[in-house]
């Protein structure tokens, strides 16, 4: 009539009246069996009304555009432990009729396996995505609250303007989020909730770390990244690999949680006037980049589905769109194995290119999980996709040399190579005292000889006449680049020495005020009539 355990050496046995004890391996063995045989009637009933989601799918996990597939496979449900979500797909006018069927299924399954589903708010909520033409009117046709089958269905989001008779002993909300797992799904497929859902708990773990133990002087800098990993990282990066893209300010938001704990390491927090940039900040300390680490674990996870060889996953990442186009999630893990060749260029030379063939990288991270493991590993990179893109353009454009690549990154006076122009410019003026070489041609005079715009003083004059981005919506190119093609004359030596003292003189005290430039007091004056070219 219950379970029974001992304690120690003691031969009396404990016999629990009601339930088991504390982790009983027993107990989780007749949930699953109980859980299992619910499940399997919900199956049953769902797919004999036609109310689940079949799927043409082949063997492997990417489908050729001309392969036929011959598999079908039936999508109804995620489970995880006696946490279970439920999917259904149909036009709008059947959504009342069919997901009052399928709620009622769920219920009376339940109920005659002596099981009890938690109605709450938060507990127990559904979700409604539109799409295609027509959508929007669609969805205002729906009535606020929908009775069926003795449960009632109402929008949380929008309030009834009369109160409603209906009666109903089980009532279920429409939410535009829910939190399942540990991670926020929207009903908009947008990731700013979970972004800042991760940040936050992230940010919880770090607080509590980073000043004794992050700024301790006693703790070696090994056992501090391995406190970052194990504690904020982890919180950080959950299921972040299966997001359909990381780009924009999700990634921006991660990334500056991920940037914080590294600088407080290094001892060079954000918030002052930083000594190191944050390539210098993971070369310094070893540590990948976020995309790097994201990817690393997006490769990890496509060999875990390989092996898993779940067959409603592998249809749902096999479907395509009307212009033949992949999912978000598969394009992302096809550009990764496209880096991840062009990053162990000789050990894999002989797979094909993942764009053509993928199903050869699937049989080698299914068959071959140590090595696949072992390859991923390896690959690691301190650079951000944004500012290191050499992989990708190494399959897309061809293979190219280093040194051409960036010739003219290159420092002439010491030979030093930097990412972008703008480094090597500040390196140029601040290492070898050389200056932008419009500051010869500009005089005594504030008024841009392009635009006509009175810029007030010298200085700013020069910041505008070196912007490289196009503002000007008539012209087809910049102040600058009309400035320089009229091959202006330079100023005479020592009216230019003593312009650039004056600078100076303004720049030193602009700088003790805490600034990096003159903080303009007058507002750039725009001229009536803008000229169209300039005369030598």
């Amino acid at each position: 009539r219950g379970t029974w355990f001992r304690m120690q050496d003691c031969t009396a046995k404990l016999v629990v009246a009601k339930g088991g004890r504390q982790g009983c391996k027993f107990g989780c063995v007749m949930f699953n069996m109980c859980y299992a045989m619910a499940l399997k009637s919900i199956a049953k009933l769902v797919s004999e009304q036609g109310l689940d989601l079949k799927l043409r799918y082949s063997a492997g996990m990417f489908q050729a555009m001309d392969a036929e597939p011959k598999q079908i496979a039936r999508i109804l449900e995620a489970t995880f432990v006696d946490d279970e979500a439920l999917v259904l797909v149909c036009k709008p006018q059947a959504l009342h009729a069919k997901l009052s069927s399928l709620m009622s299924i769920v219920r009376k399954t339940f109920t005659t396996f002596g099981m009890l589903v938690n109605w709450k708010p938060g507990k127990t909520e559904y979700m409604v995505t539109w799409r295609g033409p027509g959508a929007n009117k669609e969805q205002e046709r729906v009535p606020h609250v929908m009775n069926g089958n003795g449960i009632l269905l109402r929008d949380k989001r929008r309030r009834c303007k009369h109160k409603t008779a209906v009666v109903a002993d089980t009532v279920m909300l429409r939410v535009d989020q829910y939190k399942h797992l540990g991670s926020i799904i929207s009903a908009d497929r947008k990731l700013t909730a979970e972004s800042k859902h991760r940040e936050q708990a992230a940010n919880t773990a770090y607080v509590s770390i980073q000043s004794k133990l992050l700024g301790s002087r006693w703790l070696c800098t090994e056992k501090k990244k391995m406190l970052v990993q194990s504690l904020v990282v982890s919180r950080l990066c959950l299921n972040v690999h299966t997001w359909p893209e990381f780009a924009g300010k999700p990634r921006r938001r991660l990334n500056a949680m991920y940037m914080k704990c590294w600088r407080r390491i290094v001892g060079d927090p954000q918030y002052r006037r930083t000594k190191y940039s944050d390539l210098q900040v993971r070369t310094l300390l070893q540590v990948v980049s976020i995309d790097c680490l994201i990817r690393q674990r997006r490769l990890l996870y496509f060999a875990r589905v390989a092996r898993a060889g779940i067959e409603p996953l592998i249809a749902l990442l096999q479907q395509r769109a009307k212009d033949g186009s992949r999912l978000p999630w598969v394009a992302l893990l096809i550009d990764d194995l496209q880096i991840l060749k062009a990053f162990h260029t000789k050990l894999l030379d002989e797979l094909p290119c993942p764009q053509h063939d993928t199903n050869a990288w699937w049989e080698m991270a299914k068959n071959y999980p140590r090595e696949w493991k072992c390859l991923v590993r390896k690959y690691k990179t301190y650079e951000d996709d944004r500012v290191s893109s050499f992989a990708k353009r190494k399959w897309r454009e061809g293979a190219r040399d280093d040194n051409q690549m960036h010739e003219e990154m290159v420092c002439p006076e010491c030979d030093q190579a930097f990412l972008d122009n703008w480094r090597l410019q500040s390196h140029r003026w601040k290492k070898h005292g050389v200056k932008s070489e419009l500051r010869k041609y500009i005089g005594d005079h504030s008024d841009c000889p392009v635009c006509g715009v009175d810029f007030i003083t010298r200085p700013r004059l020069i910041r505008h006449l070196s912007e490289t981005r196009l503002r000007s919506k008539k012209r087809a190119k910049t102040c600058r680049d009309e400035f320089l093609n009229s091959h202006p004359l330079p100023i005479d030596q020592a009216v230019y020495d003593q312009l650039e003292r004056r600078d100076a003189d303004v720049l030193k005290k602009a700088r003790a005020a805490g600034h990096g430039f003159e903080i303009a007091t007058i507002r750039a004056k725009k001229a009536k009539s803008c000229v169209a070219s300039v005369a030598t």
